[in-house]
């Protein structure tokens, strides 16, 4: 008697899934096997590439310490983008779930304004800023703090503070949807049974807004991870990322084996870093979970 119903959902759920399931194998199942299989490839300047199985360019990329520093760098500047973000995007996702004043609306406008502007320009814009000839070197000489123009693009630190510029919005909105969701009554509830603002904070609201953050979390870092067009046109040259190797491998050297290569150990550094993240979240709820549960026990 129930064989029938439940072999009618099974069958229900296989139909509905099958569509997901082809749209991921073309979409990115497919397109990752070929990455992978290309990256085993041999390739010669004067015949090109050809269809072997050989281990050479992940051995080269991974004995040389000039790789392996722009991988270190890469992923540094990703998780200092990331940081910069959720630290500095937590009060503005505060307020956007708060807020119903013209204000809110103003700073969404801000907020994504990086998003339907095209990187190039964005990066340009940086670098009109930031130049020799550039509105901060002038602000600064008219100030008095310096003499001569202070070279500002083509550092690190440029890099990240225009990568934080286009990332910051998702950062934000993520945050600010998990706090919409929060029941303030809460706060007000622990506020009357003794509980301090900053308590109130830290154990309500910081909570409630986790899945939220950790979701920009993921996206931030992603995006900064596989980021190009800002790197190339702020950093330029002197701050190489995994994403200029690929492109100079690729386009201009037409090594197409060893840019898939360097595509797989990005992908691989960028899904174990994320995985590395979510183990030590998950463990920090078990231990949140087993704390609450003792606690329950001695009271």
């Amino acid at each position: 008697m129930t064989e029938g119903p439940r072999a009618r959902r099974l069958s229900t759920w296989l139909a509905l899934a099958i569509l997901p399931l082809i749209i991921y194998g073309v979409l990115y199942a497919l397109p990752i096997y070929d990455l992978v299989r290309s990256s085993f490839n041999t390739f010669d300047p004067l015949k090109g590439t050809s269809s072997a199985f050989q281990t050479g360019f992940y051995r080269d990329f991974l004995t040389d310490p000039f790789y392996l520093g722009v991988l270190w760098r890469t992923v540094r500047i990703s998780v200092t983008v990331t940081m910069i973000c959720a630290l500095g995007g937590f009060p503005m996702a505060y307020f956007l779930a708060r807020s119903e004043s013209g204000m809110r609306s103003f700073l969404l406008i801000v907020l994504l304004i990086p998003l339907v502007t095209s990187p190039v320009v964005v990066a340009y814009g940086w670098l009109v800023l930031l130049g020799t000839q550039g509105i901060v070197n002038d602000l600064l000489i008219a100030a008095g703090i310096i003499d001569m123009p202070v070279k500002l693009v083509f550092r690190e630190f440029t890099l990240v503070l225009g990568l934080v510029y286009v990332s910051a919005a998702f950062m934000v909105l993520a945050t600010a949807a998990s706090l919409k969701n929060l029941d303030w009554n809460l706060v007000l509830a622990a506020r009357s049974l003794g509980a301090t603002g900053s308590r109130a904070f830290w154990l309500i609201v910081v909570p409630a807004s986790l899945p939220g953050l950790t979701n920009g979390c993921l996206i931030v870092f992603s995006l900064s991870m596989s980021a190009y067009a800002v790197p190339a046109l702020i950093a330029g040259p002197q701050v190489k990322v995994m994403s200029e190797l690929i492109y100079q491998q690729g386009m201009a050297l037409l090594n197409w084996p060893f840019a898939a290569c360097m595509s797989v150990i990005l992908v691989a550094a960028t899904t174990g870093v994320l995985a590395v993240s979510d183990l030590f979240a998950r463990l920090r709820q078990l231990r949140v979970a087993k704390r609450s549960r003792s606690g329950d026990r001695n009271a």
